[in-house]
């Protein structure tokens, strides 16, 4: 039975092919000091030893829709679309925690229906809207469900992300673009309140306006699996569009699937000027508008040496 990391080893080949003859496949930058500081700063977790560069074949591997030949559904799916059930049919329950990779959800479906995660997975692509572009992950919305087809439940699990987006964001050009925001707030502050998330929106809208990287670890933790292993100092130099230390504006896609709190945050942000964020013990988040004030937050919080921070 194929398992679902030899479906991914296959995306992250085929990935790896596209990824060349793309302009991120450049050399590796250096991690300049500054940017070392805030990474350090933020850093909760340690590091996985011997990295090496995973742009390329994390590239391809959230692109599904490349993966087998199934095209996106031309319309927004409704929630309870399915082929009738035979009688006996068993209910499978199955559920998507907020945040919840979509690997991991065609793990559970393929386990539920007895099917492989490759056709899990394009049961899932197949109940997308148009504006997924073949890409799972973030589609997927979370909660409980009770499904006697794979068909059924993965055009409910779809459906309700899509009645969710529609709910909270009038422009579908946007959908992609508030459902990445929303997948790294919940995930960078996953203990933080609502107006915390709200702010964070805030300021990578500033950011993104601003020409700046990001500067956020969820994205990189999201890439190189580091829920599962630690990512090491040399981990911040991973050549890949979901190092937001490295390149600028957002990922290429989510980095898990968001609940309706983060989609709603994601947009409705707060306006402020803030460019810089720290996250305390407690899992909250401090802003600051300019570099030094943000040092000196590290200080306040003892996350930076004072003998470290540069002069104005």
């Amino acid at each position: 039975m194929t398992t679902a990391h030899d479906i991914l080893r296959d995306l992250e080949r085929s990935g790896a092919r596209e990824f060349e003859t793309t302009a991120l496949a450049g050399d590796l930058s250096p991690v300049t000091r500054r940017v070392r500081r805030q990474r350090a700063a933020r850093a909760g977790v340690g590091s996985v030893a011997g990295l090496a560069v995973l742009g390329a074949g994390t590239y391809g591997l959230l692109r599904a829709g490349d993966h087998g030949a199934v095209a996106p559904a031309v319309d927004s799916p409704a929630p309870s679309t399915s082929a009738a059930p035979t009688p006996d049919a068993p209910v499978r329950a199955l559920g998507v925690t907020a945040g919840e990779r979509a690997e991991r959800v065609a793990e559970a479906l393929a386990g539920a229906f007895d099917v492989t995660p490759e056709e899990a997975t394009a049961a899932l692509v197949a109940s997308l809207p148009p504006e997924a572009d073949g890409q799972v992950e973030g589609w997927l919305a979370p909660g409980s469900y009770a499904g006697t087809s794979l068909e059924g439940a993965a055009s409910a699990m779809v459906g309700g992300q899509v009645q969710r987006m529609s709910d909270a964001v009038e422009q579908r050009a946007r959908w992609q673009h508030i459902l990445t925001i929303a997948s790294i707030v919940e995930n960078e502050a996953p203990d933080a309140a609502v107006g915390d998330w709200r702010m964070l929106t805030g300021l990578i809208e500033n950011r993104l306006a601003a020409g700046m990287t990001l500067d956020l670890e969820s994205p990189l933790v999201y890439v190189t699996h580091a829920d599962e292993r630690t990512v090491s100092d040399d981990g911040f130099a991973v050549d890949s569009p979901y190092n937001t230390f490295m390149y600028e504006g957002l990922p290429p896609t989510p980095i898990g699937n968001p609940a309706e709190t983060a989609i709603a945050a994601a947009a409705d942000p707060l306006e402020s000027n803030a460019l810089y964020v720290v996250r305390t013990d407690a899992g909250g988040l401090l802003f600051a508008e300019t570099f030094h004030d943000f040092q000196l937050l590290l200080v306040d919080q003892g996350q930076l040496d004072p003998r470290d921070v540069l002069p104005e």
